[in-house]
Formats: C-alpha cells, structure tokens, sequence
C-alpha cells in the first residue's frame, strides 16, 4: 500500500505529514524542507509513534541502511 493523502487546512497533504504536524503541534509550513521519516518503514502509517522529522539525507541514508535504494551496497 503506498502513502495516503488527507484534506488539510492549507490543502491535500500526505497524510503522514498531517499526522505528524497535528501530534507535535508544529505547522505544517515549519516542515517545509524537512521529510517524516517512517521508522515502521510502511508508507500507509499514520501512527506518530512511527513518525520521526528529517532532512531528506537522513531519509536516503535510512533506506540504503535498510537496503531499500537500488544499486545502493548492503
């Protein structure tokens, strides 16, 4: 299952940057540059447990370490 998406204040937003905006009181325009991270690695979560805010670096890092990025080394 892949990301879902939810009506917001400013729009249609991914629901997991809703999710994760709404449990740690930060507007969503404070994220803009920033990435949620999905520590369960399933894209359909909404759970905040599972939810972590990181630079788009740390997201690519993540996924090679879990081996997720084509070509990257294990």
């Amino acid at each position: 299952m892949g990301y879902r998406w939810a009506k917001w204040y400013e729009g249609r937003v991914l629901a997991h940057r809703a999710a994760y905006s709404a449990a740690n009181d930060i507007p969503l325009e404070d994220m803009r540059g920033l990435v949620v991270l999905h520590t369960c690695d399933n894209p359909a979560c909404i759970n905040p447990a599972h939810l972590v805010l990181g630079t788009q670096k740390e997201n690519m890092q993540d996924a090679a370490r879990k081996g997720r990025v084509r070509g990257a080394p294990r």
